[in-house]
């Protein structure tokens, strides 16, 4: 559970669970005499991580000065709404999961990792523009929309040369969305 003050009183909490597991093949009984693999593993993880990164007060009436008013041989400062109040704001939530394989073989000379991530953020937050009226202004904070990246990633290297005075390696980094 994690809490903000910057959500109303009725949505100021948001659950984010999340689990991860593994198996690391390499380490049983029917790989032991598989010298060219060094590190196998197989792993998979969950988890929902929140947004809260806007500014105070979005979820509150708060007032601002709109300039001064003559009355009676005296300025007085006018007051007034700041901006349209959106009290029904609530945590945007990324659910994220992943399934990978991580490996070594041939004394470490050869490493890397594969993964297939999916990833969907809903109730994104952010400004969008309203019509004035009913609204005082013509944009309000509010969540809306869904976003989803789904993709493979790989990263590959090779110690080409490893010695006492020199060593170069080689990478490989790619990304499919």
């Amino acid at each position: 559970w994690d809490g903000s003050s910057r959500f109303p009183k009725n949505d100021r909490f948001g659950f984010f669970p999340s689990f991860s597991a593994g198996w690391r093949i390499s380490e049983e009984d029917f790989m032991k005499d598989v010298k060219w693999i060094n590190e196998l593993k197989i792993r998979g993880d969950y988890g929902v991580t929140g947004n809260q990164d806007f500014g105070s007060y979005l979820s509150l009436n708060t007032m601002t000065g709109f300039g001064y008013y003559y009355y009676n041989g005296k300025y007085y400062q006018v007051w007034g709404p700041s901006k349209n109040v959106n009290p029904d704001l609530k945590w945007e939530k990324g659910h994220n999961w992943n399934i990978g394989l991580d490996f070594s073989m041939f004394d470490d000379r050869f490493y890397g990792s594969l993964n297939y991530f999916n990833r969907r953020q809903q109730d994104l937050l952010g400004d969008y523009k309203v019509s004035v009226p009913p609204y005082l202004f013509d944009e309000t904070f509010v969540n809306v929309g869904t976003m989803k990246n789904t993709g493979f990633e790989f990263d590959l290297s090779f110690n080409a040369v490893n010695t006492k005075n020199f060593s170069y390696t080689m990478n490989l980094s790619l990304i499919h969305i």
